[in-house]
C-alpha cells in the first residue's frame, strides 16, 4: 500500500519538475558599455544588430562617431566576470573580426527595481 502511494506521488511530481526546469527566469540585468574600433568597415553595424539576433540584449545607446554601444542584458549570472564572458561570446558569435573593449559592466537585481 505504501509503495502504491509512493509511486502515485512520484508520478504526480514529475510534470512539475519538468515545467520548472524549462522556464528561463531572469533575475538580474546589466548595463554594458562597449568601445568599438571603427576602423574596420561594418563593425559598428554588426554590433548594433546583436539585440535583433539575441532576445537577452537590448540596445540602450549607440554612437557611431565615438564607437560606443551600451547594451542592457537580462541574465541570471551572479558574477561580473560571467557577464563579461557572456558578452564576449555573443559578440564573437555575431562578428568575429570586430575589435572591441568592454569598458564597464554593472549588475542590478531586477527584484530591487524601484526601491531606494
Amino acid at each position: 500500500m505504501r509503495l502504491i502511494i509512493f509511486v502515485i506521488l512520484f508520478l504526480l511530481g514529475i510534470p512539475y519538475t519538468f515545467t520548472k526546469t524549462n522556464q528561463i527566469n531572469y533575475k538580474k540585468t546589466s548595463l554594458a558599455v562597449i568601445a568599438i574600433d571603427n576602423t574596420i568597415n561594418g563593425s559598428f553595424d554588426k554590433l548594433v544588430r546583436i539585440p535583433s539576433q539575441n532576445k537577452d540584449y537590448s540596445l540602450e545607446y549607440s554612437c557611431n562617431i565615438s564607437g560606443i554601444i551600451i547594451y542592457r542584458i537580462d541574465h541570471s549570472f551572479m558574477d561580473k566576470a560571467d557577464v563579461i564572458q557572456y558578452i564576449k561570446k555573443t559578440i564573437h558569435k555575431s562578428a568575429k573580426d570586430v575589435k572591441f573593449e568592454i569598458i564597464f559592466v554593472d549588475i542590478q537585481d531586477v527584484s530591487n527595481k524601484g526601491k531606494c
